[in-house]
């Protein structure tokens, strides 16, 4: 409609002008020819959606000096009802085609990107953009964000800062989101707490932006307290909670003085691999982040809905018809994401990095299915390990994936087993 593409026509008259002496000219004479009121053609070009706007002010006006015994009252409010719906319509549809024009552009300027990414593809809309800190193992980098949706996904485009001559954008990634949530930056006396869950600390993390390392100090790692039978000392850092469709109970923030923005992200082409990021900035750019995020991830459509995140020590793995051999106890330590779809169950692990405590990417695995049952000691490798999951079996459950089982320790263990249980039901290799 003409009510969003006016902007488009004025800036297509504007770079006609400014290449041709004819259309100078016009302009010119539109100017000053007596039909048109002493208006330029940019004026004349927006005024039939101005109408919308003067035509909604007067039925109100009209409304407020009516009497209510008038019968022509509720005729007026129905018409000022309906008016106000087409008007909301088009200011929708007007943000809409902003939005797509600023993907067209972005698109220009986006320098090294795949032919398989194309940010104007029907169906995918840009909904935000902004510049987002970057937290790295070692790094901090201010980095460039485009959110976009699809009628079953919430995808990322990550950039590179915008070149400051010619504001062309460097490709870094374009991912799929799986989940967000927000991550307390912990200093003073919580930095050098024991167990400060869902927490990076301030100190162990990497920089020139004040964020300076302080290697072997206490509080130097971002590892919590895992009560997960004893088998292990430290474990990635992060709540542990049920998830309904959300991003769990929000903190206390009252002993924090920053908020970190932690994205969980897959790769479109190969969903086995993908990345978590741990993005600071403002405070108020961060929980517009996370609400446009989750906002987009809480549609009826998603392809995929969390359902329990927390520490879990994997104690074992292996091929799905070979006995699994013991995980070296540095790998032991995970973060893991349990989601459910219309396919079934995936799984998500990452473990904290050895120097800022950040969670990084580690595998993504399409569950079958998840058996609290006590585990065959012959379905594992080596005494130690059998006498392991003997002594813990009330913790310890298996993770059957493709081609894959692991085998894990969790106090959470009935609650993950139970919200995996019908995300599973529907996996069409279970029921075969």
């Amino acid at each position: 409609t003409w009510y969003d593409w006016h902007e488009r026509a004025d800036a297509a008259l504007r770079k006609l002008a400014s290449k041709s002496a004819d259309v100078r000219a016009f302009v010119e004479r539109a100017a000053q020819d007596s039909r048109c009121g002493d208006h330029q053609v940019s004026s004349l070009l927006i005024a039939p959606t101005q109408r919308l706007g003067r035509q909604m002010l007067f039925l109100d006006r009209l409304d407020k000096t009516t009497e209510d015994a008038h019968p022509d009252k509720a005729a007026i409010r129905r018409s000022y009802a309906l008016w106000r719906d087409t008007l909301d319509a088009c200011n929708v549809l007007t943000g809409n085609r902003a939005m797509q024009r600023r993907a067209e552009a972005v698109a220009r300027v986006l320098d090294g990107a795949p032919d398989s990414v194309s940010l104007t593809a029907p169906g995918r809309f840009l909904t935000h953009e902004g510049s987002l800190v970057k937290i790295g193992d070692v790094t901090v980098r201010p980095d460039y964000f485009f959110l976009f949706e699809t009628l079953s996904a919430t995808e990322l485009l990550h950039c590179t800062a915008p070149d400051a001559t010619s504001g062309h954008f460097a490709y870094k990634r374009f991912l799929r989101v799986l989940h967000v949530e927000d991550v307390e930056l912990a200093s003073g006396a919580d930095a050098n707490a024991d167990a400060v869950a869902g927490t990076v600390r301030r100190g162990s993390l990497f920089g020139a932006t004040g964020m300076l390392p302080t290697p072997g100090a206490p509080g130097s790692s971002a590892m919590s307290r895992s009560s997960s039978g004893g088998l292990l000392a430290d474990s990635a850092s992060g709540s542990s909670s049920i998830i309904e469709g959300g991003s769990g109970p929000a903190a206390d923030r009252g002993s924090f003085d920053a908020l970190l923005l932690r994205v969980v992200a897959s790769d479109p082409a190969d969903r086995t691999a993908g990345h978590v990021y741990s993005l600071a900035g403002e405070r108020k750019d961060i929980v517009e982040w996370k609400s446009k995020i989750t906002t987009a991830l809480g549609k009826g459509t998603a392809e995929w809905k969390l359902r329990f995140k927390g520490d879990v020590v994997v104690l074992a793995e292996g091929f799905s018809t070979y006995p699994c051999a013991e995980v070296a106890k540095g790998q032991q330590a995970a973060f893991m994401w349990f989601f459910s779809g219309k396919f079934g169950g995936m799984v998500v692990r990452a473990k904290a990095t050895a120097r800022s405590g950040k969670l990084e990417w580690h595998e993504c695995l399409r569950v079958e299915r998840v058996d609290g049952a006590d585990v065959p000691l012959h379905t594992v490798k080596g005494d130690k390990l059998r006498r392991k999951v003997r002594e813990h079996r009330d913790t310890v459950f298996r993770i059957f994936a493709e081609k894959k089982v692991l085998v894990c320790a969790s106090d959470e263990k009935d609650l993950i087993v139970e919200v995996m249980r019908s995300a599973t039901a529907a996996s069409p290799r279970r029921q075969r």
